[in-house]
This record gives C-alpha cells, sequence and structure tokens, in this order.
C-alpha cells in the first residue's frame, strides 16, 4: 500500500467530531438483538 495521508472530508470530519462528543448517542436496546439479526 502507498504511504500516503488519510485525509477525511468534510462529512466525516462532522462525524468524528459527534462520535468523540457523545452528544447524539442513543443507547442500544439489545434485547431482542439475536432474532433482529436472523431477520437480516
Amino acid at each position: 500500500m502507498d504511504n500516503q495521508d488519510f485525509q477525511p472530508n468534510e462529512t466525516t470530519l462532522a462525524a468524528m467530531r459527534e462520535a468523540e462528543s457523545g452528544v447524539e448517542l442513543e443507547e442500544l436496546d439489545v434485547d431482542n438483538f439475536d432474532e433482529y439479526v436472523k431477520s437480516l
């Protein structure tokens, strides 16, 4: 692989900032997760 610097676009940067802030995080309901995965 080439030795390139990764330069994220503005959308990616905004998503990274949001994830790091924790402000918009929702609680994941895992009660029926197995059934959900099986339905995919």
